[in-house]
Order: C-alpha cells, then sequence, then structure tokens
C-alpha cells in the first residue's frame, strides 16, 4: 500500500490480539465476547466518506479531536467541520485504485459487497490470514480495520512473526519493546533468543521465558478486553478500553487525562486513545508483587525500575499500538 493514501488511517500493524473494537467479519455491531478460534475484523479508527458515482470523488472526512487556540478542547461534535481528504476513487474488476491528482496513491481488493460499500482489503498485504484495509458501511462510516480469517489466532499470528508480513509489521517491534523490558543485559534484543522463549501455547495465549510468563486475553468485546498476564501462580487482570476520536466522549476522556499527565507536548489524540485498570487476587498490588516475582527470578536489577501502572500499560501497548 501507498504510504500516503494509508496515513488517512493510521494503518500500523495487527496486534498480537486486542481491539479497538472486535466484530465478526461484516457486522460492526456486535458486543458479544469475542472467540480467537474464528474469523474477525479489529476496527482501529472511524472516520466519514462521500463517494459521487457521477464524478468518481471520494471524500475521506476525519474527525476532529484537538484543542484549541485558546486552550480549549475541540471535539467532534465541537467542531465547525471536520477535516476533509478529497480524491478520485475507481474500481474494475474487484480491484480499487485511489488517486491524488495524476499519481495513485493505493490500490485495494474488493470483497463481501459492491462498490464502494464493501471491504477494501490492502493489496500489498502478503498474508492470507492476516489482512489490514477498510470496511465501509451504508451509515458512510469507513473503518479502518484488521482482518483475520483463520481458526486459531494466536498460531497463526506466531507463524508469521517476524517474517516481514505487511500488515503486522508494527507489532514485531513492540513485542521486542516489551520484551526487553526483563532482559538481564543491556542492548538490542536478540531476535532468535526471542523467538526461543515465545510460544503460542493456544489461539489466545502466549508464553515468554521459557514458560515464565503467561499472557491470555480474555472476555474482548467491542471497545474492550481483559489481558490476564501470569507468573507462576500469580495473575493480574489488566482491563482496557479503546477510544475513537470519532466519539465526543472519548475525545473528552483522552483530553481529561492529557491534562492529568501535565504533559508539556502538544495534545495528540493518540496518545491517550485507550485507559486502563488492572488487579488481582492481590488487588491493586498484584502488579507490584508480580513484578518483584520476575525481577527475582530472572535476575533483573532493582534499580532497573518498571512501576506497576507503566507495566499495565506497556502490555495494552504492546497489543494495540501496532495497530495504530
Amino acid at each position: 500500500m501507498i504510504k500516503h493514501f494509508a496515513n488517512f488511517g493510521i494503518l500500523g500493524a495487527f496486534a498480537l490480539v486486542s481491539s479497538a473494537a472486535l466484530v465478526a467479519c461484516g457486522d460492526d455491531s456486535s458486543s458479544g465476547i469475542f472467540s480467537m478460534e474464528k474469523s474477525f475484523e479489529m476496527v482501529l479508527d472511524k472516520a466519514k466518506y462521500d463517494y459521487n458515482k457521477k464524478d468518481s470523488t471520494f471524500k475521506r472526512i476525519e474527525p476532529v479531536c484537538k484543542e484549541g487556540t485558546l486552550g480549549n478542547l475541540v471535539g467532534p461534535a465541537e467542531a465547525d467541520m471536520w477535516d476533509t481528504l478529497t480524491y478520485k476513487a475507481y474500481e474494475n474488476k474487484g480491484i480499487i485504485t485511489i488517486m491524488k491528482g495524476k499519481d495513485v496513491v493505493g490500490k485495494y481488493n474488493l470483497s463481501d459487497g459492491s462498490f464502494p460499500r464493501a471491504f477494501w482489503g490492502d493489496e500489498e498485504n502478503t498474508s492470507k490470514k492476516i489482512q489490514g484495509g477498510y470496511r465501509l458501511n451504508k451509515k458512510n462510516v469507513m473503518n479502518r480495520v484488521i482482518r483475520y480469517d483463520g481458526n486459531c489466532f494466536m498460531k497463526d499470528y506466531y507463524s508469521v512473526f517476524n517474517k516481514e508480513v505487511n500488515a503486522i509489521e508494527n507489532i514485531d517491534a513492540k513485542l521486542k519493546e516489551f520484551y526487553a523490558r526483563f532482559q538481564t543485559k543491556e542492548g538490542p534484543v536478540d531476535d532468535k533468543q526471542m523467538l526461543a522463549d515465545i510460544r503460542a501455547i493456544d489461539c489466545d495465549e502466549l508464553s515468554l521465558y521459557d514458560g515464565l510468563v503467561k499472557i491470555r486475553v480474555q472476555d474482548f468485546k467491542e471497545s474492550q478486553g481483559r489481558i490476564i498476564i501470569s507468573y507462576d501462580k500469580r495473575s493480574c487482570n489488566v482491563d482496557f478500553h479503546l477510544r475513537y476520536a470519532f466519539e465526543q466522549k472519548d475525545c473528552e476522556a483522552a483530553y481529561a487525562d492529557y491534562k492529568d499527565s501535565k504533559s508539556k507536548e502538544t495534545f495528540d489524540f493518540n496518545d491517550f486513545f485507550f485507559d486502563v485498570t488492572y488487579s488481582g487476587n492481590d488487588e491493586e498490588y498484584c502488579l507490584d508483587y508480580l513484578i518483584l516475582d520476575l525481577k527475582k527470578e530472572k535476575g533483573i536489577p532493582t534499580t532497573k525500575s518498571i512501576q506497576p501502572g507503566e507495566f499495565a500499560r506497556g502490555i495494552v501497548k504492546l497489543m494495540v499500538n501496532g495497530m495504530k
């Protein structure tokens, strides 16, 4: 996929298991618990679109969630107008071509409908089971999605890990970043060592560090889910809820987190696109104890500080940031 067009959806890559919104293929209204043993789509972000059949003009209308010039929040419900990107879109024999002036900025495979209301699959994707793309629906909403077509997600993901599959390239880097947090030595992650340590032991579970640590997904629903991280007999729940700039309440929640963070950087919704809570068999101290146990077992110096809140967000980022 040509990057300019990809940027209007911020493709990035496929996460291990998590979701912005987990939905059955072709159904973006599902609210039931999602199975990792069936095909599904994960909604990364949302925008509106408009297509004019007469002149082939295609517009992607992106929601606004930003800080105004007076230091006030301007959300999708408050903006006079949303940001509009204008292209030409043509469909021929199941191939969609997106043009900006005379330049081709994207090509997609059409399926599950008729143009433009269908699934637009990334033509450059090299995996038949894991594919990025867009799903356009009848309400003129354009969802950026990752599509899985298989029956055991974790094992299929693991089979293509670090093999330059377009749809998951960023999550490879995120997994390395997470893994590096618990290395006893400084320096870059050894890919061979990491791959030797990681196993897909089920459709919804990975093990790391020779089976010492397990990461399992549970109760994944639309825009939220639970990740369970276990070490020995201790298990901690990390619950998260994804946010969309498309939704006014999500925009407001992200801005509130930005204010609480006292960050000196300019507000960027993508820095606060989820919230997270964590608990376990030791209530709020579960992750504290788990981190201490890991340090002791792995011999990580105690000066290498890893706070539980940071650790919880790190787990969610491992699962979702690859998509953003």
